[in-house]
């Protein structure tokens, strides 16, 4: 498989038509080589317009949906970023390429582990992969210019929008109690915090986040 095509297909495809025009942005998901942060056994499958299994109850989120999330945390934006439950590190990646520099958040050693390979394989050195629960986030980096949770959640604890800098912005995914999920942007300005619904998004919860009891995705 030309995983070269398929990566530009991705993006004239799925990405360039879904209201993503940052180019910058675009060139991160051009060059990112995204089968790189699959299982080998899914690689094949890496540029479908979903999301993709790469742990138990973990997936690779479906590109179009980080693509439009990931715009708006780079509008106006640079500085210091953090990815709560990185994964395998696939928008770790996208985002070193924006941000000075990149934490990123996971529970999960395996996954924690396979991060930091791939991203010193890819010469990735603006980011680094640390461990630990993802619901408080990661305080002894902050505050962040930008928070973005690779994951669904029922609610943003504060202590995660707390770690926001005074004009940072932090992405998520919100999971009502039947599971319909919506793309949200928090903004601070000073001791404010406001909040913005951007669209429908339909993506996994994390488990650390679960106040989902008995849902399933």
């Amino acid at each position: 498989m030309d995983f070269s095509v398929a990566r530009r297909h991705m993006v004239d495809c799925q990405i360039r038509p879904n209201q993503v025009t940052d180019e910058n942005l675009i060139s991160q998901f051009e060059t990112v080589p995204r089968e790189r942060f699959a299982p080998s056994d899914q690689q094949a499958l890496a540029y479908l317009d979903a999301d993709l299994p790469i742990a138990e109850n973990r997936r690779l989120m479906n590109p179009c949906i980080m693509a439009r999330m990931l715009q708006t945390l780079s509008e106006g934006n640079s500085g210091i970023a953090l990815v709560v439950g990185c994964g395998s590190g696939y928008v770790v990646a996208v985002l070193s390429g924006m941000f000075d520099c990149v934490f990123a958040l996971e529970s999960d050693p395996g996954l924690a582990a396979e991060a930091t390979r791939v991203l010193s394989e890819l010469a990735v050195d603006n980011a680094v992969v640390v461990e630990g629960p993802l619901e408080g986030g990661w305080a002894k980096e902050g505050p962040y210019n930008a928070i973005f949770i690779d994951g669904g959640v029922m609610d943003i604890p504060d202590g995660v929008s707390d770690q926001l800098a005074d004009g940072g912005k932090l992405t998520a995914v919100t999971l009502d109690e039947g599971g319909t999920g919506r793309a949200v942007l928090l903004e601070r300005r000073g001791a404010s915090v406001s909040r913005r619904t951007l669209f429908d998004a339909a993506i996994p919860p994390l488990k650390e986040f679960d106040k989902l009891a008995g849902f399933v995705f």
